[in-house]
């Protein structure tokens, strides 16, 4: 028994009520339609342990091939064959969310919880961008965070900080952190580092090291907690070392001011050569080849007395 019509194109039938419609097609043009359902099954014969996959198909018109939200059972996911926009206009609080598994980007077998592949061939000297984010709302002062850890509690995540000064301002500054210490290490926008929060900076260029609060030609030494500090009473040029005063708690000798030769002290020009000591203390050269008595004012040769 062949095929039997019910009505025509010519003459269609107004309204079919009918509790179920088993078909192998059903086609033509719908102005609007509807289910009262709150499911829809596609593919609802499959008997299969989910070896067959399924699709549903949009239209393109002469545009090849449709877009397809597809169903693949041998590898357990979804395919899109276009790109995907999630709007969220309605205001959910979670734009997406994936609950388990990993998620892979220019990769088909994830590895890892987010793995990004980028094949794209960079010229030398190039960047090839893989990862951007813009916080666009971002004031003047304000921060903007990506951070990873273990929990996001002190100490328990690491951070990176992008400090916004202003539009194209060299105050902009990367600060490298943990959660409840944002700036361990800060780089400005002149290149300049800074650690441990320090509002002063250090700049690294040519493989040499500048400290802004230190001055040229000073002596540099460890002061309160390690850090560096200069003095003007201590300097250094080309080979002469200067120091406004040499002091000893007990001697000249403790600690000891030695010489593998002979020790010349020249006055500049029109100077004395002058030695000033306490009223109760005696100058000695070799014990007794040379000694004045500062009290008694006497002087000894080969004598102390």
């Amino acid at each position: 028994m062949g095929s039997i019509n019910i009505g025509s194109s010519l003459t269609p039938f107004g309204t079919i009520y009918t509790d179920s419609i088993t078909a192998n097609n059903i086609y033509g043009t719908m102005a609007t339609g509807s289910t009262s359902s709150d499911s829809w099954i596609i593919n609802s014969d499959n008997a299969t342990a989910d070896t067959e996959n399924s699709a549903l198909s949009f239209e393109r018109g002469t545009t090849t091939p449709n877009a397809l939200l597809s169903w693949d059972a041998t590898n357990k996911k979804f395919d899109f064959n276009s790109g995907l926009n999630i709007t969220n206009t309605l205001g959910a609080p979670y734009g997406l969310i994936v609950a388990s598994g990993n998620v892979g980007i220019g990769i088909t077998n994830p590895q890892y919880r987010l793995h990004v592949v980028d094949p794209t061939a960079t010229a030398n000297g190039g960047y090839n961008k893989v990862f951007m984010a813009h916080s666009t709302g971002l004031a003047s002062g304000a921060t903007s965070q990506f951070a990873w850890g273990k929990a996001d509690s002190a100490y328990n995540q690491a951070e990176f900080n992008f400090y916004y000064a202003g539009d194209g301002s060299t105050g902009n500054q990367l600060r490298l952190g943990l959660n409840n210490l944002p700036s361990v290490i800060t780089i400005t926008g002149t290149g300049a580092i800074g650690l441990n929060g320090a509002t002063t900076y250090t700049t690294l260029s040519g493989g040499n090291i500048t400290d802004s609060q230190l001055t040229a030609g000073r002596v540099t030494f460890a002061g309160t907690a390690g850090l560096l500090v200069d003095d003007a009473d201590l300097t250094f040029a080309t080979d002469t070392l200067s120091a406004t005063k040499l002091l000893s708690s007990t001697s000249v000798s403790t600690p000891s001011l030695i010489s593998t030769g002979s020790i010349t002290m020249t006055p500049l020009a029109g100077n004395n050569l002058n030695v000033a000591l306490s009223t109760t203390g005696d100058f000695a050269v070799n014990t007794s080849d040379l000694y004045v008595d500062t009290s008694a004012h006497n002087v000894g040769i080969g004598t102390t007395i």
